[in-house]
């Protein structure tokens, strides 16, 4: 079980450095539609614009858009798989911390079993020594 918490454990870094490349990627993506919607709002404002270089911009804006929608959608993902090892990592965790427990109780009544064991030998030990005892003493009658 300890195999499988590292490995999750491992892959859930492995997640967190993706979301944050991915956090990234979409900050630079934001970065670079607010930058198109600027170059857009320019050239709408600027009477000399021709209709080709309006056209040219809102194409890069709508292929920027969509490249990110498309990384927000695979960031999503990502959190979802995250939430899914987090809770496989509790899952696993209290197994291991219960199976641990009853490991330490299954070592108590080994111990237990153990010492009564012990007693019983010595009581038949006792009683092996009686009845050497009595023979003698019937011997001495």
């Amino acid at each position: 079980m300890t195999v499988q918490v590292d490995q999750l454990t491992n892959e859930k870094k492995k997640n967190e450095k993706d979301l944050e490349e991915m956090d990234k990627m979409i900050n630079d993506l934001n970065a670079e539609v607010d930058m198109a919607q600027k170059q857009l709002d320019t050239a709408n404002d600027d009477k000399d614009c021709n209709e080709a270089m309006k056209q040219k911009y809102q194409d890069e804006l709508m292929s920027v858009r969509s490249e990110l929608d498309q990384e927000k959608k695979d960031h999503a993902k990502t959190q979802l798989i995250k939430g899914k090892y987090k809770k496989d990592i509790a899952e696993i965790t209290v197994r291991a911390e219960t199976l641990e427990k009853n490991m330490g109780t299954n070592t108590e009544l080994d111990e237990k079993q153990d010492k009564c064991d012990k007693l019983e030998d010595n009581m038949s030990e006792m009683k092996t020594e009686l009845r050497q005892h009595l023979k003698t003493v019937e011997k001495h009658l």
